[in-house]
C-alpha cells in the first residue's frame, strides 16, 4: 500500500506524490518524521536524528530545508510548541523524557 499526501495549489488543481514517511511507524522519531512531512513543503527532506542523552532522556533533532523551518515553528513558536506537547504525552507514556530541537 502507497500513502498519498495531496497538495491543492491555488487554481485548485491536485497532486498525489507518494510519501517517503511510514505514517503507521509506532516509535516518537517516526511520529515525528509523519507530523514534520504533514507541514512541510518539502516532506521528502525531513529528517530526525534521535540521540539517548542519558538512562530515560532522549533528543530529537528535527531537519527540514531551510524553506520549511519557519512553518515547522510557526507564528509565535505555536506550531513547534504543540509538536512538543503531543511527543510529551507520548513520552510520558513510555516513561520517559524527550527535548526537540529544530536544526
Amino acid at each position: 500500500m502507497v500513502t498519498t499526501r495531496s497538495k491543492t495549489y491555488r487554481d485548485g488543481s491536485k497532486t498525489f506524490k507518494p510519501m517517503k514517511n511510514n505514517p503507521t511507524d509506532t516509535t516518537l522519531k517516526g511520529f515525528l518524521i509523519y507530523l514534520a512531512s504533514l507541514i512541510v513543503d518539502h516532506p521528502d527532506e525531513v529528517n530526525v536524528e534521535e540521540k539517548s542523552i542519558g538512562e530515560n532522556l532522549f533528543q530529537y533533532t528535527i531537519k527540514v530545508n531551510k524553506e520549511d523551518i519557519g512553518k515547522v515553528i510557526g507564528k509565535e513558536g505555536k506550531i513547534i510548541q504543540a509538536i512538543r506537547n503531543v511527543a510529551k504525552i507520548i513520552a510520558i507514556k513510555q516513561k520517559s523524557q524527550i527535548r526537540i530541537e529544530i536544526g
